[in-house]
């Protein structure tokens, strides 16, 4: 078996939405957050991947990371017709092609579809009658280990940006003291982690939400092999 076709340990280690991370970083242009600033990738763009990351990753890595970004409702939305496609460094190359809308149309419809239904089926264990309710607070909690790359200032100088969790945009807004300990996180620490818990917002665009009341806590890690690699350690707690 060709080395191409076994993945090395790495990249079996390598989630789609770790890969997805990594297209974010080096191709800033291409790949987006935000949502409304997501727009039709160059068709093939995997073999432009594979030539500019000087074949680090195979393209089974790449292809999962690709699927998962194209079938982001923001991703199906923007492919309309004649719809300009963009290029690894965001130059115009080539339009949607009716074929292409189509399928991403039946996309769409199989995930509203889907959706639909599991928001529709019937509870299996029902709470039993004269079972009195249990008051309890829900709350949302996100990770992230790197700093978000679409970061916008609001009028009132706080920073917004977007988390996709599992295919959805969540908006959190924080404030500018949180903020800069995020930045100060990701200077001191090689390895950190940031977890964020709020309580389920207004809805926005493409089946997100906004995050309310977030307050994040911010921890310092340890790689797997090095001493003491299981404990994570607190270093700083925001709002």
């Amino acid at each position: 078996m060709s080395e191409q076709n076994t993945p090395s340990q790495e990249e079996q280690q390598l989630s789609p939405e770790d890969m997805l991370q990594v297209l974010k970083q080096r191709f800033p242009k291409a790949f987006v957050s935000q949502p409304e600033q997501v727009k039709p990738l160059k068709v093939n763009i995997h073999l432009d991947i594979r030539e500019r990351c000087a074949d680090e990753f195979s393209n089974r890595v790449i292809a999962r990371a690709l699927k998962l970004y194209a079938k982001n409702k923001a991703y199906l939305t923007c492919l309309t017709a004649n719809a300009k496609r963009i290029d690894l460094d965001g130059n115009e190359c080539g339009e949607v092609t009716d074929e292409h809308m189509e399928l991403a149309q039946q996309d769409k419809e199989k995930k509203h579809k889907t959706q639909h239904e599991a928001e529709n089926a019937p509870i299996e264990n029902p709470v039993p009658e004269g079972t009195p309710p249990i008051s309890v607070r829900l709350e949302i909690n996100l990770k992230i280990t790197e700093l978000p790359s679409d970061v916008r200032t609001t009028k009132n100088g706080w920073q917004e940006f977007f988390i996709n969790a599992d295919k959805y945009p969540v908006k959190v807004v924080i404030r500018p003291k949180t903020w800069n300990k995020l930045l100060k996180a990701s200077t001191d620490f090689p390895y950190w982690i940031a977890s964020i818990t709020g309580k389920m917002g207004h809805k926005i665009k493409y089946g997100g939400f906004e995050l309310q009341e977030p307050v994040i806590q911010i921890f310092q890690r340890f790689p797997k092999n090095a001493a003491n690699s299981d404990n994570a350690t607190p270093k700083a707690d925001a709002e």
